[in-house]
């Protein structure tokens, strides 16, 4: 594992924890002392449970980087859609550990492009190799010894 996905790995992780450690701070300082008057409507609640379930995602992504990864982005992009701000800056901020987490995924799972013409070649090559000197073409290529 190379130094720079761990460093990956954990930016993600504790940028996953100082945003969901601050809304736990804000969500528990609102509900102990409100300063939105009457309480939360319907469309306010919906937007703590969105990005409550943003944070839930965030941290779930410690141990499965892509389903924490996306129920993080998907919950959050539902809250950007439901509660309208002037300026979307502080959701840009709320989807970077999601990002940091779906950039670690693809990362690691990374694999060498090769063509599925040649993997079909190769195989086919060691098989005839292997056969004792049977030498049939692939499917649908016709017998080349004819």
């Amino acid at each position: 594992m190379s130094v720079s996905l761990t460093a990956l790995r954990w930016i993600a992780r504790l940028s996953a924890l100082l945003i969901a450690g601050g809304y736990v701070l804000l969500v528990a300082g609102e509900f102990l002392s409100p300063h939105s008057g009457n309480g939360p409507d319907l469309r306010a609640w919906s937007g703590i449970v969105l990005l409550t379930v943003t944070c839930a995602g965030m941290l779930l992504a410690w141990r499965w980087e892509l389903p924490g990864a996306a129920l993080s982005l998907a919950s959050l992009i539902a809250f950007a859609v439901l509660i309208r701000f002037n300026r979307y800056t502080v959701h840009f901020v709320l989807a970077l550990p999601g990002i940091l987490f779906l950039a670690d995924w693809l990362l690691r799972r990374r694999r060498p492009w090769t063509p599925a013409a040649g993997n079909y070649l190769m195989r086919w090559i060691s098989l005839a190799g292997t056969a004792g000197g049977d030498h049939r073409s692939p499917p649908g290529q016709g017998n080349i010894h004819t």
